[in-house]
């Protein structure tokens, strides 16, 4: 499997649970993430007693989003069908095991298990690439899950922002944070959005986050959320979460790059409104240049090596006769 494409934004499509244990609803999920211009698809695969203890609150939940392998088959093969990436949040290695027989493209580390090192070492060993949560996790926790993903052999790792209330404040976001986590680990950094599904912030959010710096987000989609169905309270209904994709789509162009080196308008611009050296008055060979005889103007067709600065020739003396109005350059100086 190759690594996630991070040249552009990733968009992955969070079903998690919205397919309720039903096979119908997971692959007419997968066909509207499609739709929507989705990247990926992203399930939840676990066994019961992988997560909880029977006495547990949500148990029986979990026994009932079980679905059979032959249905997880077809519901990656439809996605690979569209094109889409799968990934996997995996919560043991039962079920790793199980995603990655299935064959699943990548995997997701959940944040109940960022201090769960077997689990850690097993993703990594499948050489695939890892989303890693770092919500709710202190920095030394995500430090150590990094180190144990890369000894056991990850090949790209992407640290997710954001944490799953239900549903997440606004105020929760913390999109500053995706500047510090990459400072920090050096690491490509995506946002998962979990602030609740009907509101407009639920669009625009993980555009903020991409304008603070996203490589990847993650957002939840639902076919209906008035059925009040798995994981609705933070999931977008398929048009909402289109709308979403392309307002991102819109917005890329403008990102354009890290770099801090100029392109080719960047430099035309610069030519042609910064000021350059240039000789205020006749200038003869051996003549001192000075504050007197130097000055910053605008040019047309500014010569490649024309300096910017008076103190690089202050100082010195012309090489030959300078005419005035003549740009400054190396050659010039003696």
């Amino acid at each position: 499997m190759p690594n996630l494409n991070l040249d552009r934004i990733y968009i992955v499509a969070e079903m998690a649970n919205a397919h309720d244990g039903r096979v119908e609803d997971a692959l007419g999920i997968v066909d509207a993430a499609a739709r929507a211009g989705a990247d990926a698809v992203k399930f939840q695969m676990f066994t019961p007693d992988e997560i909880a203890v029977p006495s547990f609150s949500y148990y029986d939940l979990y026994i009932k989003l079980q679905m059979p392998d032959e249905h997880w088959q077809s519901i990656i093969d439809r996605a690979h069908g569209h094109g889409l990436t799968t990934i996997c949040d995996v919560f043991g290695l039962d079920s790793l095991q199980r995603a990655d027989r299935l064959g699943m493209d990548g995997f997701k580390v959940h944040n109940a298990d960022v201090s769960n090192s077997p689990l850690l070492a097993g993703i990594g060993q499948t050489g695939k690439p890892v989303l890693l949560s770092t919500g709710g996790s202190k920095p030394e926790e995500t430090e150590r899950a990094i180190d144990v993903l890369r000894t056991s052999g990850a090949p790209q790792i992407v640290l997710m922002h954001g944490f799953q209330s239900y549903p997440t404040k606004l105020s929760d976001s913390h999109l500053r944070r995706i500047e510090t986590l990459r400072r920090t680990f050096d690491l490509p950094i995506g946002f998962a959005g979990h602030v609740d599904g009907g509101t407009e912030e639920a669009i625009q959010l993980p555009v903020w986050a991409v304008a603070a710096g996203a490589d990847l987000i993650e957002t939840h989609i639902t076919l209906d959320r008035s059925q009040e169905g798995g994981d609705w309270f933070s999931s977008l209904d398929p048009e909402p979460f289109k709308r979403m994709v392309d307002t991102i789509r819109a917005a890329e162009p403008a990102l354009g790059s890290r770099s801090i080196e100029m392109g080719e308008d960047e430099r035309a611009y610069r030519n042609k409104h910064k000021k350059w050296l240039v000789a205020t008055a006749d200038i003869a060979a051996g003549e001192e240049f000075t504050g007197a005889n130097l000055g910053l103007k605008r040019v047309d067709d500014v010569p490649a090596e024309t300096y910017s600065t008076l103190d690089a020739v202050l100082g010195k003396h012309a090489a030959r006769t300078i005419e005035q109005h003549e740009p400054i350059q190396p050659g010039d100086c003696k």
